[in-house]
């Protein structure tokens, strides 16, 4: 399953990159790239001493018990407790699914999963995440609670 993420910073959404995920079976992998426009610009900044300014790709080795992202992005993912809020939230979810006789998703939540349930205009941080539709994460609901977790099937 291939992801790729738009990464903006700061409430007037300027794009600062691409984050690009991978799964294939328990293997993840993540990779950033800055925008040709940022790195252009004359106030661009590095979001981590360990993503220098240059063009092309930028990969991370995950460490065990690490994250798959990049430091700047693991911040803003949610903390143990988080995870397993989201986690909860998203076994019920399925469980109503199914007893509703529909395709309940995958029961297993990978990293971008988690990543895009921190509801955007709460992340820690001033990086935002905007997925492949173009909608930043997560839109609230009618009723104003969050939305759960986008679970996409392989692409």
């Amino acid at each position: 399953m291939k992801r790729i993420l738009h990464v903006f910073v700061g409430d007037d959404g300027r794009l600062v990159g691409t984050l690009h995920y991978d799964r294939n079976g328990a293997r993840e992998h993540a990779a950033f790239t800055y925008d040709e426009t940022w790195l252009a610009a004359p106030d661009r900044f590095a979001i981590e001493p360990n993503l220098p300014l240059v063009t092309g790709a930028q990969f991370h080795r995950k460490a065990p018990e690490g994250s798959v992202f990049h430091a700047a992005i693991a911040d803003t993912e949610p903390d143990g407790w988080g995870r397993r809020v989201i986690s909860r939230d998203h076994a019920k979810r399925r469980q109503t699914t199914r007893r509703a006789g529909e395709d309940a998703g995958s029961p297993r939540l990978n990293a971008v999963d988690f990543l895009l349930a921190v509801d955007d205009g709460s992340r820690v941080g001033a990086l935002r995440f905007r997925d492949e539709s173009g909608v930043f994460q997560r839109a609230a609901e009618a009723d104003r609670r969050t939305a759960p977790p986008q679970v996409h099937r392989g692409r």
